[in-house]
């Protein structure tokens, strides 16, 4: 008889050490997708407003504030039409995400 209530107890301490694991993992993982960037502030217009800057050669997407990044690309500047790389030098605004989207694959191979 005592053995088996022990079987018991040990089996429902397993059980809640997995629930805590579980519910951990789930708590951890929402957390780590609200700060991936895919929640976007918006300006008054609801349009989501992008700056394209330079980095280690490449295009980098920030977000408005001109600091957060956004997205890391593989689009190299050298490889932009002069006045595109000239537009990236100085912070070239993009209005929507569609745009910036029509961007990145016009320009990525």
């Amino acid at each position: 008889m005592r053995k088996s209530v022990c079987s018991i107890g040990y089996l429902f301490i397993v059980l809640l050490i997995s629930a805590g694991f579980l519910c951990s993992y789930h708590l951890g993982k929402e957390k780590a997708d609200d700060n991936t960037g895919t929640a976007v502030e918006t300006d008054a217009d609801g349009k989501v407003q992008f700056v394209l800057g330079e980095e280690n050669g490449k295009v980098l997407v920030l977000l408005e504030d001109g600091c957060t990044v956004y997205e890391y690309t593989d689009i190299p500047v050298g490889n932009l039409p002069e006045n595109i790389q000239n537009e990236i030098t100085a912070g070239k605004c993009i209005e929507n995400a569609a745009e910036l989207y029509s961007f990145l694959e016009n320009y990525s191979s």
